[in-house]
């Protein structure tokens, strides 16, 4: 059905969607909206150009899907994972179906945030390029810096990198993605970087969505020690996932990416017959613990 309301000769010469079409069809946009909010990888699929070679695999539909119907996110991935790209195009994803939601990317420091941001934004715009059309003046408009993304979009979301830093205080974001978890400073994290979630996001009618998840965020990152901020942390989404439904801890190892094509088998074998790669650092690493 929503094939025929995206049809050519609705699109204006400036490419954009007649108004009167939309509005004719308001309620069965809706549903759809209302649908990829659940199955965000279907919104994937549908903005993904006809003979792409880019497809989502199953494990990344399921991380997709975990991110967006859980508020609290807590995923241990090993290298090659494609976690990055993944949380990234979360983020896309939710600034493009919540309109007017304010959403960041923190890490150890602004220029590692910043650093993995641009790689992955580039990777998706080449990958779906109709993502373009949801931001104002397309990719030419991503303002980008050494320790700076941010992104207006044309329904006033925005996603920006904040450090994690006394600098960061006073902001407003409604949820966001702590990326390499293990490398960010605990202290000032739940001291700076989570109260700047402590207003929602209100729709367009000005009214708080009791079915929204509010201050939603995720803890991304590979496996790091006990009794380090980032390990509680996980052990608390842990304690909110059984208790209260609220949170979702996920994690891998090197198996998922070998099984499809992401890593390979035989530098792995290598690694392990490697006698100077430690084994403690190749679980952790590769192996997720």
């Amino acid at each position: 059905m929503i094939e025929k309301l995206w049809h050519k000769s609705d699109i204006n010469v400036r490419g954009e969607v007649d108004e009167d079409r939309v509005k004719k069809n308001v309620d069965e946009l809706s549903n759809y909206i209302a649908y990829w909010r659940k199955y965000p990888d279907k919104l994937v699929d549908f903005l993904t150009p006809n003979g792409s070679n880019f497809s989502l695999y199953f494990y990344q539909r399921v991380l997709l899907r975990v991110i967006f119907r859980y508020p609290y996110t807590y995923a241990t991935f090993t290298r090659a994972y494609s976690k990055s790209f993944l949380s990234i195009l979360a983020l896309l994803l939710r600034s493009i179906l919540y309109p007017g939601i304010k959403l960041f990317i923190s890490s150890g420091t602004k220029k590692q945030a910043a650093g993995i941001a641009k790689e992955k934004l580039d990777e998706l715009l080449n990958m779906i390029p109709a993502l373009e059309n949801e931001i104002k003046g397309g990719a030419s408009g991503i303002r980008k810096g050494p320790d700076y993304v941010e992104i207006d979009f044309m329904n006033n979301s925005n996603l920006v990198i904040v450090g994690v830093a006394n600098s960061t205080r006073g902001g407003r974001r409604h949820g966001g993605l702590i990326e390499e978890a293990i490398l960010v400073d605990g202290t000032k994290l739940n001291e700076v970087i989570l109260p700047l979630m402590n207003v929602d996001r209100r729709a367009s009618n000005g009214k708080v969505d009791p079915n929204e998840n509010h201050k939603a965020h995720s803890f991304i990152t590979t496996a790091g020690y006990k009794n380090t901020f980032a390990y509680k942390k996980q052990i608390q989404f842990l304690i909110w996932q059984v208790l209260l439904g609220k949170g979702f801890v996920i994690g891998g190892d090197y198996n998922i990416p070998v099984a499809y094509g992401l890593l390979d088998e035989n530098f792995i074998k290598e690694l392990k017959m490697d006698g100077t790669y430690n084994e403690m650092s190749f679980s952790r690493e590769y192996g997720s613990k």
